[in-house]
C-alpha cells in the first residue's frame, strides 16, 4: 500500500511538472523530506531504497525523477549472527518482485505519456484540417442542394409507392396466414386426434399383448395340467391293468379252487364208494367168516384191510387239509394284497385328483375369462382400428375434395381463359363480319348513287367479283390451318359470294331490261 501511495504521488509530481517546470525542484525537496521523515516504529530501521527513472522527450528538457520507498522491518523478530533467516529472505524476494513491478509500471507510464504526445500533435493536425475546411465551406452549396431536393423527392416518391407496395403485400401476407393459421389449426387437430388414437393404439396393443402373454403363460399350464393328466390316466390303466390281472388271477384261483373242490369231491365220492365196497366186502367176510368162523386167516386179512383203510383214510384227509389250507390262505393273502394296494392307491390318489380337479376347474374358469378378455379387446381393437380406418379415409376423402377443389378451380380457371378466348374469336368475327358489312353498305350506297352510270357498275360488280373471289382463295387456303381468322375468312367469303352472285344477277337483269 506505501508503494502504491508513493507510485500516485510521483505521478502527481509528473503532472506538475510537466504544468509548471519550475515547481519540480521545489516538488522533489518536499517529498525527499517527506520520505526522510517516514519510518517505523520496529527494532529493525527501515531501509529505503530510492529509484530514479528519467525520461528525457525530444521536445522538452523536463526531467521527471521517480522516488520509491521500501521499508521492511522484522516485527521485533531478532536476527541470527551466524547466517540469514527465512524471514529476511522472504522480505528480499518481496523487495525484487515490487522492485521488478515497479520497473513495468515505469515503462508502461512512459508509454503512455508518448501515447499522449502523439494523441496531442494529431489532435492539433486535425484541428488545422478542420479550419482550413471550415474556410471553404459554402462554395458550390446551391447544385448539392438541389440535387439533394431532388434526390430528396424521388426518395420519397419510391419511399410511397414502397409504402403502398408494403400495405398491399403485408394485407395479402396477412390473409394468407390466417389461411395458413386456419389450415394448421385444422392439420394440428387431425394430428392431435392421430397422436391419441396411436396412443389408445398402443396402450391396446399392450393389453393385447399382455393378454396374450397371459394367454400363452395359460396354455403353457394347461399343457402341463394335461401332461399330468395323461400321466395320471396312464397310470391309472395300468392300476387298472393290475386290478384286471389281479381279478384274473382270483378268478383262475377261483377257477382251480372249484376244481380243487370238484376233485375233493370226486375223491369223497370215490372214498364213498371205496366205502361201500370194503362195506360190501366186509359184509361178504362177515358172511364167510359166520361160514367158516375156524378160519384165522380171514380174520387176520380183515384186520389188515381195515387198518390199510383207515391209514389209507387218514392219508387222503390230511392231504385234503393240507391243500385246503395251503389254497385258502393263499387266496387271502392275494385278495388281502389286491384290497390294500387298491385302498392305498386310492388313499393317494384320491386328494391328488380333487386338487387336480380344481385346478383343472380354476384354469377352465380362467381360460373362460381370458378369451372372454380376449374376445373383448379384440372387438375394442377391432373398434379402434374401424375408428382409425374412418378417420384416415376421412383425411383421404378432405386431400381428395382439396384436390378436387383445386382441379375444379383450375378447370372453371381454363374454362374462363378458353371462354375469354372464344369470345376473343367472336370479337374477331364480329369485327370481321361488321368490316364486311361496312364495305357491302358501301358498295350498296355506290350503286344506288352510280346507277344511271352502266359503267361505273360494271366497274363495281368487277371489284367485288374480283374480291370475292380472292376471299374465297384465302379462304380455301386457310381451311388446314382453321382457327379463328380462317372461320371470319370463311364467312366473308360465304357472304362476299353471295353478294357477287345477287349482284351479277341484278346486272344480267338490268342488262336484259335495256336490250329489250
Amino acid at each position: 500500500m506505501d508503494n502504491r501511495g508513493n507510485y500516485r504521488d510521483s505521478d502527481r509530481d509528473e503532472r506538475d511538472q510537466r504544468r509548471d517546470p519550475s515547481s519540480s525542484s521545489s516538488t522533489h525537496h518536499t517529498r525527499t523530506e517527506e520520505e526522510e521523515t517516514t519510518h517505523y516504529r520496529s527494532q529493525i530501521a527501515p531501509r529505503s531504497t530510492n529509484i530514479t527513472n528519467r525520461v528525457a522527450p525530444a521536445s522538452s528538457n523536463i526531467v521527471m525523477e521517480r522516488f520509491y520507498s521500501y521499508g521492511i522491518g522484522s516485527g521485533g523478530v531478532p536476527l541470527k549472527p551466524g547466517g540469514k533467516s527465512a524471514a529476511v529472505v522472504a522480505i528480499q524476494e518481496n523487495r525484487e518482485r515490487e522492485k521488478r513491478e515497479l520497473t513495468h509500471l515505469n515503462d508502461r507510464f512512459a508509454s503512455y505519456i508518448e501515447r499522449v504526445r502523439y494523441l496531442e500533435a494529431q489532435n492539433k493536425k486535425l484541428q488545422l484540417e478542420l479550419e482550413h475546411l471550415r474556410g471553404k465551406w459554402g462554395t458550390q452549396t446551391g447544385k448539392v442542394k438541389e440535387m439533394y431536393e431532388v434526390e430528396v423527392r424521388e426518395a420519397r416518391r419510391i419511399i410511397d409507392e414502397t409504402a403502398k407496395d408494403r400495405a398491399a403485400a403485408e394485407l395479402r401476407a396477412k390473409r394468407a396466414e390466417e389461411e395458413t393459421l386456419k389450415f394448421k389449426d385444422k392439420y394440428e387437430t387431425l394430428l392431435a386426434g392421430r397422436d391419441s388414437d396411436r396412443q389408445k393404439i398402443d396402450v391396446l396393443q399392450k393389453q393385447l399383448a399382455d393378454n396374450e402373454a397371459d394367454l400363452n403363460l395359460f396354455r403353457r399350464r394347461l399343457a402341463d395340467l394335461e401332461d399330468e393328466q395323461k400321466r395320471y390316466r396312464a397310470e391309472s390303466q395300468k392300476l387298472i391293468l393290475d386290478i384286471q390281472r389281479v381279478t384274473q388271477d382270483l378268478d383262475h384261483e377261483t377257477i382251480a379252487r372249484v376244481q380243487l373242490e370238484n376233485e375233493k369231491q370226486s375223491l369223497e365220492e370215490e372214498i364213498n364208494f371205496l366205502k361201500q365196497i370194503h362195506a360190501q366186502e366186509i359184509e361178504e367176510l362177515k358172511q364167510a367168516n359166520l361160514v367158516g368162523t375156524a378160519l384165522d386167516p380171514a380174520n387176520f386179512f380183515k384186520h389188515e384191510l381195515s387198518s390199510a383203510i383207515r391209514d389209507i383214510r387218514e392219508e387222503y384227509e390230511q392231504l385234503n387239509n393240507q391243500q385246503r389250507g395251503e389254497l385258502e390262505s393263499w387266496y387271502r393273502l392275494k385278495v388281502t394284497q389286491a384290497v390294500q394296494e387298491i385302498q392305498s392307491r386310492r388313499a393317494i390318489e384320491a386328494p391328488d385328483s380333487i386338487r387336480e380337479r380344481e385346478e383343472m376347474k380354476k384354469l377352465r374358469t380362467l381360460v373362460t375369462d381370458s378369451r372372454k378378455d380376449i374376445s373383448a379387446m379384440r372387438q375394442r381393437n377391432g373398434e379402434l382400428e374401424n375408428r382409425i380406418q374412418e378417420l384416415e379415409e376421412l383425411v383421404q376423402i378432405e386431400r381428395r375434395e382439396g384436390i378436387q377443389s383445386t382441379n375444379e378451380r383450375d378447370r372453371e380457371i381454363q374454362e374462363l381463359r378458353s371462354r375469354l378466348e372464344e369470345l376473343g374469336r367472336d370479337y374477331d368475327e364480329l369485327v370481321t363480319t361488321k368490316s364486311s358489312l361496312d364495305a357491302e353498305i358501301a358498295i350498296y350506297r355506290k350503286l344506288l348513287e352510280g346507277e344511271e352510270n352502266r359503267q361505273g357498275l360494271k366497274q363495281i360488280v368487277a371489284n367485288v367479283e374480283e374480291q370475292a373471289r380472292i376471299e374465297f382463295a384465302a379462304a380455301g387456303g386457310n381451311v388446314g390451318g382453321g382457327g379463328a381468322a380462317g372461320g371470319g375468312a370463311a364467312a366473308t367469303a360465304a357472304t362476299g359470294g353471295a353478294t357477287s352472285y345477287s349482284y351479277s344477277r341484278s346486272y344480267r337483269t338490268t342488262s336484259g331490261g335495256q336490250g329489250k
